[in-house]
């Protein structure tokens, strides 16, 4: 049998591994640096899109304050419309109530006019509270009576009297000066009204 001999001197395996050595080291240097070339592009461009978003984000956290910002006043305006609404109301209620409160006084005197005599002129028309009273002067004595008794026929009125009766001595003649005092059915201690001729 035949067998095959080499001859010719191989190279020691450590100087084979010396030689690949470098080889291999760059090699290995070459594809670590190219990997982490890509991993840093990689996360180069993941951090540029996170930046582009947190950007995005801001902006409408800027335009959410501005909302927010804007809703604020305008529920700070609705909760004082509100108030000025709720004292309107009460305004308003206060103002309905005050021509049940307040006394009728325009067909007393209306009454009054009526049963006036021509002598007789009222100059001032108290009514004050649950009373009143009729200030004025007469030229007839006979017609103040007469006045005072139709005075205390009017439904409203009660205990007329004919409280003070003075004469004054005039160019024109002899003027009685009197004052008529009465009591109001159903007044008010606050109610208050005065006409003056």
């Amino acid at each position: 049998m035949l067998e095959r001999i080499n001859l010719v001197p191989q190279q020691l395996l450590s100087r084979r591994i010396k030689r690949a050595t470098p080889i291999v080291i760059g090699v290995l240097l070459c594809l670590s640096v190219g990997v982490f070339l890509v991993f840093a592009h990689s996360l180069d461009r993941r951090i540029k899109a996170v930046d582009k978003d947190l950007q995005a984000l801001q902006v409408k956290d800027d335009a959410l304050k501005g909302k927010q910002v804007v809703v604020k006043q305008l529920a700070d305006n609705i909760k004082q419309l509100g108030e000025e609404a709720k004292q309107l109301q009460e305004m308003v209620a206060n103002l309905a109530k005050i021509p049940e409160q307040k006394q009728s006084f325009s067909a007393l005197l209306d009454a009054v006019t009526v049963i006036l005599p021509p002598t007789i002129r009222c100059e001032k028309i108290t009514l004050e509270g649950r009373g009143g009273q009729i200030s004025g002067q007469a030229t007839i004595y006979r017609d103040l009576p007469a006045f005072v008794q139709k005075l205390g026929e009017i439904p409203r009125l009660q205990n007329v009297s004919l409280s003070v009766l003075n004469q004054e001595q005039r160019k024109e003649g002899d003027i009685l000066a009197f004052n008529i005092v009465f009591e109001l059915q159903g007044g008010k201690q606050k109610d208050k009204a005065v006409v003056h001729n």
